[in-house]
């Protein structure tokens, strides 16, 4: 237990999100560490994923079987945070869910490769074509992917669609995309089950909502194992490790940002962005009503970057 502590108070950053933790009894549930050993839980995933693809009565999800990643050629070394667990449903589905802290660029050309990979596994040799399950793809992400104006519900779905008349023309292919900073918090009482999980991965409850979500076997199951989790010094430590490293992953990406036009991006390119993100964050507070800060937060726009966004139209200006 000493040697864990001492090897935090080495590292000033580490030592300070371990107080940080320690002040808000909180810790982010999207870290893979965490997420790995919450989701591992049988009884748990199978909650989420009914609430998630919205399955009841007949079509509820009963049970599952987890597959290896490694097999099914799903697995990545790089240094985004991202989980992978694949799963197939005793229907014979196959289910990839992946939890994705920092922003990908290219997540719905990647989206579309780990599906089709998973599509092409179920085709045995020998076997039919219309005897392929159908692969379904969830999405939890702790950035935007769509526009926050003109998307700004969390939880957004996609399948093969006929342009003409918009109905799907199969259900062999379902994407889901969770795009957690657009979950609006309200009362425990009013959300859905998927709301809940969107709470519960978002970071957005408070203690008084986790007395009340405490009540539900799943979730009191979910949040015992959060608290217990801290307690473990392996894991712990490997959860602070992963932090810093996620930090440190995302300070390269801002300085490179910030660097740009230094290292040859057109001026008007930058000024562009900028104004473009400005009319988006005027749009959401004179439009829809937010307050700068809940604007900013949608949208994904720290407010280093906005400070920064203001500099830029000032010079503009002038």
């Amino acid at each position: 237990m000493q040697n864990y502590l001492l090897e935090i108070e080495k590292d000033p950053r580490m030592a300070q999100h371990h107080q940080e933790i320690l002040r808000t009894e909180k810790i982010s549930t999207t870290n893979d560490i965490f997420a790995k050993k919450l989701l591992s839980r049988k009884t748990i995933l199978i909650d989420f994923l009914n609430a998630v693809l919205d399955r009841n009565d007949e079509k509820k999800i009963l049970d599952l079987t987890y597959n290896n990643s490694e097999i099914l050629g799903l697995t990545s070394d790089d240094k985004t945070s991202r989980l992978d667990i694949t799963c197939t449903l005793a229907s014979g589905e196959k289910v990839n869910l992946e939890i994705q802290v920092l922003n990908e660029k290219a997540w719905i050309e990647r989206s579309l490769v780990y599906w089709s990979r998973l599509y092409t596994y179920n085709l045995k040799r020998g076997s039919k074509y219309k005897n392929i399950a159908a692969v379904i793809c969830i999405h939890l992400l702790k950035f935007n992917l769509f526009d926050a104006v003109k998307n700004p519900k969390p939880h957004s779905k996609a399948k093969l669609c006929n342009l003409e008349d918009g109905k799907p023309i199969t259900d062999l292919m379902e994407f889901h995309f969770l795009e957690l900073r657009k979950f609006s918090k309200k009362r425990i009482s009013s959300m859905s089950r998927a709301e809940k999980w969107l709470a519960f991965f978002s970071g957005k409850l408070s203690g008084e909502d986790e007395i009340l979500m405490k009540k539900d076997k799943i979730f009191d199951e979910a949040l015992n194992l959060r608290n217990e989790f801290v307690k473990d010094p392996d894991e712990y430590l490997a959860y602070l490790k992963r932090e810093m490293e996620l930090m440190d992953y995302d300070n390269a990406l801002y300085e490179a940002g910030l660097d740009g036009e230094a290292r040859g991006i057109e001026k008007g390119k930058v000024e562009g962005i900028a104004e473009s993100d400005y009319n988006k964050v005027k749009t959401l507070i004179e439009k829809k009503g937010h307050s700068l800060e809940s604007a900013l937060d949608l949208l994904d726009i720290s407010k280093e970057r906005w400070s920064e966004i203001e500099s830029i139209l000032k010079k503009i200006q002038k």
